[in-house]
């Protein structure tokens, strides 16, 4: 079993709490912070949503960097005519498409979390809060998530909800934010923490990332129901 459908219920959960956002904090709209946060935290469950529906078993418990070894032979048919890209037949160019979406969720949550915690910062802390920059700059803190990337790197695979998976695991969050951090920055070509990113992604593989995804989706949505 791919632990997929799993997954997928896990994400159900996200999506109607999201809804369910939507529906009682209309009132909230025209703050920026949280309407910001709700549109990133929306695209972010769509982009997983459309990678567990593209993403092939065979690359699914295969490393960032071994999922497409070579990419450029998928290109090389690209070039040759015009795929619908919107219907999304072209079952060869799967992989490709749903490491995609995978990066383009990643690149939003940490943001819209980001965002969340800042806006309960005027309030309460969260439990996120800790691993914010104390200075001006507006990023989390590299440094404070060491602990949590050794952790991302024990864990086992489609195991959705025992002690030694993500979902299972004590600081889930913590961790997901952790491997999300680390994806956003490999594929946004960031320099600091280069090495230790490198190390991470010889281990972390697809599924891992998506587990993390899912997991914070649903942290997520209830901390910005917190904040309506």
């Amino acid at each position: 079993m791919s632990g997929i459908p799993l997954l997928q219920k896990e994400w159900e959960n996200a999506w109607v709490g999201h809804r369910a956002n939507f529906n009682t904090g209309a009132a909230s709209w025209a703050n920026g912070g949280w309407r910001e946060s709700f549109e990133l935290i929306g695209a972010s469950l769509i982009y997983s949503y459309n990678a567990m529906k593209l993403i092939p078993d065979a690359i699914l418990h295969k490393s960032v960097r071994q999922a497409i070894p070579n990419s450029q032979e998928i290109w090389k048919l690209l070039t040759k005519e015009e795929p619908n890209f919107l219907r999304g037949t072209d079952q060869q160019f799967n992989a490709l498409y749903s490491t995609m979406h995978l990066a383009s969720s990643s690149f939003r949550l940490p943001t819209a979390l980001y965002l969340i915690e800042k806006e309960r910062l005027n309030k309460t802390k969260g439990l996120l809060t800790e691993m914010l920059k104390k200075s001006s700059d507006d990023d989390w803190e590299r440094s404070k998530f060491n602990n949590y990337r050794n952790q991302a790197k024990q864990l086992n695979c489609c195991k959705i909800g025992n002690p030694l998976s993500l979902c299972g695991a004590k600081d889930a969050e913590k961790i997901a934010l952790a491997i999300l951090i680390n994806h956003r920055d490999e594929f946004g070509h960031g320099e600091e923490g280069r090495k230790v990113r490198s190390d991470l992604f010889k281990k972390l593989h697809l599924f891992l990332i998506l587990e993390a995804q899912v997991v914070l989706a649903n942290y997520a949505v209830k901390e910005l129901a917190r904040i309506i």
